[in-house]
């Protein structure tokens, strides 16, 4: 979802608190802002798991390319090479079985496919762990916004779905206009409850993402499928840079 679209969001439901006369008590605004910050730490929990997830990701890509290495043709000059120079170690690495990889090298490689995949596995169950929290920080939020059933499913609903709602005539208004400077201070509570629910949104989708490629991991996975996960794990789709400096600036 888009700057603009998170934007018609909140917006939107500005516009249902407002049609509803709805007052927030200073105890439900500093709930509110609580909740908020206590989202952003979680984010930040799931962006450090994410980037030691991707570190795990191109680890178990080097493993099994390393194991996928073809044989070496030897040439009669190569054959002439290995016999002047016969070690244990030449010899594992062009002996008939290794096909060139090194017998102790490939052990350490399987170890290291075998710690990557253990350690993606460990990083969903800890990622999901914070998907968990967020949705019940955005459960929190909902009731501190006096569970106004218009604010709740604004509140809850993915990104998309937000979007479209903020986009439909409200029954109060078709058009949106800037909070007066009476309700500029409500609307701010607003921007953070609902981007409470934002974030929550993108975390969820971009642990699915995530899942579904640990999930998808084997020996016979192609190297363009793995290339293809590890860009797509590093580049983060679903957390969309804009929001996240909004997000930021309301820490600030």
């Amino acid at each position: 979802m888009g700057t603009s679209d998170a934007v018609r969001a909140l917006k939107a439901a500005q516009i249902v608190m407002e049609g509803d006369n709805v007052e927030l008590s200073s105890e439900a605004k500093e709930r509110i802002i609580r909740l908020f910050r206590d989202s952003m730490t979680r984010l930040a929990k799931f962006e450090e798991l994410a980037d030691v997830g991707s570190r795990l990701l191109q680890g178990y890509r080097q493993g099994l390319e390393f194991l996928r290495r073809p044989p070496i043709k030897k040439s009669d000059v190569v054959e002439k090479i290995i016999k002047a120079n016969e070690t244990e170690r030449l010899k594992s690495y062009f002996g008939e079985k290794s096909k060139c990889i090194n017998t102790s090298d490939a052990l350490e490689n399987i170890n290291k496919l075998n710690a990557c995949d253990s350690g993606l596995k460990d990083h969903l169950t800890r990622a999901k762990a914070i998907v968990t929290e967020l949705e019940m920080l955005v459960e929190e939020t909902a009731t501190a916004t006096l569970c106004t059933k218009e604010v709740s499913i604004l509140l809850c609903k993915a990104p998309n779905d937000m979007s479209d709602a903020a986009a439909a005539p409200t029954r109060h208004e078709e058009s949106v206009s800037p909070p007066s400077p009476a309700q500029s201070s409500e609307a701010s509570e607003l921007e953070y409850a609902l981007m409470t629910g934002i974030i929550c949104s993108m975390v969820r989708q971009e642990y699915a993402m995530q899942e579904k490629i640990v999930t998808s991991l084997n020996f016979k996975v192609s190297s363009e499928e793995l290339e293809s996960y590890c860009l797509m794990w590093s580049i983060r789709p679903n957390i969309n840079d804009d929001i996240m400096r909004m997000a930021w600036k309301l820490i600030r």
